[in-house]
């Protein structure tokens, strides 16, 4: 879904942020919220759970 005002809605952010995204999705703009800390998690899909061998 593409949301024209989300980039300046995510600016008027005002706590402490953490944008966790995965590797096989479009790049966030973690610039948008200001302070926030982006990290790129490998191995995860748009779930952000871990893909690998289970139990």
């Amino acid at each position: 879904m593409i949301d024209p005002t989300l980039a300046e809605r995510l600016g008027a952010v005002d706590a402490p942020a953490l944008v966790a995204w995965s590797e096989v999705d479009r790049l966030a703009d973690a610039a948008a919220i200001p302070g926030a800390e982006f990290t790129l998690l490998p191995e995860t899909g748009h779930l952000l759970r871990p893909r690998g061998p289970r139990p």
